[in-house]
């Protein structure tokens, strides 16, 4: 882990650590795409991380679930980045653009037992310039900024969650230190690719 754990993490030290990183990208030729955005905002906390949680509904694999915005790239989309651009202004009402976007990180394969086994997933890191507003569809059931600096700490992780409906003990995010909502599965994952590419965790 970093030194920098117990400090605040700035959106220009985000800038400066993502300028010169090469993301690992993915052959996409006959394998189904989506995408995510990592956005970011900063206050006197530092860079927050914006989450969704995603709606409860039966039937949904992901009900419930702690999430990026995101999802498949359609026929429409000209690229993965316009998919992330798209979803993000369908689920919660932001509307980004390219100018936006400070980099990517690696691409994601969603592993074997994943209900989008096989799945190539794109992130994008975007800065949310104000104002801020969201106007969230029926898939999203709440929004949370959550501070990088706590994802940081120590306390924040659990190699010990036990997920309803899934067999299996997962690695996971806690949201607060008084709420019991978990960060796990690929959004878990996601978080940890991000951090490596910013040199702040070895996860």
């Amino acid at each position: 882990m970093s030194d920098s754990l117990n400090q605040s993490i700035h959106l220009a030290d985000i800038r400066k650590l993502l300028r010169d990183s090469k993301p690992a990208l993915v052959e996409t030729s006959d394998r189904s795409e989506a995408a995510v955005s990592l956005l970011l905002s900063e206050d006197y906390q530092g860079a927050k991380l914006l989450l969704i949680e995603r709606a409860h509904r039966e039937g949904d694999p992901w009900s419930g679930q702690m999430a990026f915005p995101g999802g498949r790239r359609e026929l429409q989309d000209e690229s993965v980045l316009e998919t992330a651009i798209r979803e993000t202004a369908e689920e919660i009402g932001f509307h980004l653009d390219a100018k936006n976007r400070i980099s990517r990180i690696d691409d994601l394969v969603a592993p074997r037992l994943s209900h989008a086994h096989g799945l190539i997933i794109s992130c994008h890191v975007f800065e949310a310039r104000r104002p801020i507003q969201f106007d969230p569809n029926e898939e999203v059931h709440d929004l949370v900024w959550i501070p990088i600096a706590y994802l940081l700490r120590p306390e924040s992780h659990t190699a010990e969650y036990r997920p309803p409906d899934y067999d299996g003990v997962f690695s996971g995010f806690r949201i607060g230190d008084e709420d019991n909502r978990i960060i796990w599965g690929l959004t878990y994952r996601i978080i940890c690719s991000f951090f490596r590419t910013l040199n702040l965790a070895d996860y």
